[in-house]
């Protein structure tokens, strides 16, 4: 499936640019002349680089990874560059490479890389003080850069716990979705599994015997219909119970069918769910349980009294 195409934010865009200020005090060492030319070029195509990678980063596009990994090498080349070829006042460049890394590499598991970059670009930023003379700065510089990052890190690490949990909730939706579907197809076969299998019988009785005995066919067909009639009823308190139920609903209903007060309530028989209203209590969800066992022994009955009578006519 091909990925969606990327457009940085406005939002994004502001926040990052937001930040841009120190670059102030190298863009005020820039003088006229071809010199100040080549600065004040490489200078904006570095801002507008840091700013668009960065922004990338942090909206944490994971089909984008190498765009951003090319991203990031190319701000850290011309930082780098502009840092060793103008002097001191343009070491801050390097607090802007540092940060821009930890964007793009802290929103993983490991923050491996986004540790090893930083460590880098504070390496370079010593050696460039030291080559400029200018180890006061460097230092200035090496502690806002391990802030800056620091605080772009924090982010993304928020960035990705938050999206974690984004897909765990919907995960977990899917999974509670699913196990709904599956209890009410339970429910379905429990209601109409044997009731179908009985009128079936019963069919098959009525269609051997109306023939030979037509009065007894037409007791088994009324038989049928009575069967289908209170099948109908079950599968309409069962859908009204759908309908109604909610979370309190179902814990409330679950309360009712638990013990109450030390004194154990068994209904002995199949595991059947009930479907009472919120209100109920556990002698409605026992009495309920109990007429559809009475209901499913009778039908066993009347099903085998169906068949011995047809097994024992000639």
């Amino acid at each position: 499936m091909p990925s969606k195409r990327w457009r940085p934010s406005v939002a994004g865009l502001l926040w990052v640019g937001v930040w841009m200020f120190p670059l102030l005090e190298p863009a005020g060492t820039i003088h006229g002349g071809p010199a100040g030319v080549v600065a004040g070029v490489g200078l904006g195509l570095f801002a507008i680089t840091y700013t668009v990678v960065t922004t990338l980063g942090f909206d944490h596009r994971d089909d984008l990874s190498r765009v951003s990994t090319a991203g990031f090498a190319v701000v850290a080349a011309l930082g780098v560059g502009l840092a060793a070829a103008y002097g001191e006042h343009w070491l801050p460049v390097l607090l802007f490479v540092g940060t821009c890394g930890v964007a793009v590499y802290a929103g993983r598991e490991r923050v491996t890389v986004a540790v090893a970059v930083l460590a880098s670009v504070v390496a370079a930023t010593m050696l460039l003080g030291l080559l400029h003379d200018a180890l006061e700065q460097a230092l200035i510089t090496v502690v806002g850069t391990v802030l800056a990052a620091g605080l772009a890190g924090a982010v993304r690490q928020m960035q990705r716990l938050i999206r974690e949990l984004r897909q765990t909730r919907d995960a977990l939706a899917t999974a509670a979705v699913a196990e709904e579907r599956l209890r009410f197809s339970r429910d379905l076969h429990d209601l109409l599994g044997h009731t179908l299998s009985v009128i079936v019988v019963k069919a098959e009785v009525v269609r051997r015997i109306a023939e030979r005995d037509p009065a007894a066919a037409a007791a088994q067909a009324a038989d049928i219909e009575d069967i289908g009639r209170r099948a109908l009823v079950e599968i309409r308190e069962a859908v009204t119970g759908y309908r109604e139920a909610g979370l309190t609903a179902e814990l409330t209903r679950a309360k009712g069918c638990c013990p109450a007060r030390g004194s154990p309530r068994r209904c002995n028989g199949p595991r059947t769910r009930c479907r009472t209203t919120p209100t109920g209590s556990s002698r409605g969800c026992c009495a309920r349980r109990r007429r559809t066992w009475s209901g499913t022994a009778a039908r066993n009955a009347a099903t085998s009294r169906s068949s011995l009578r047809t097994a024992r006519r000639p």
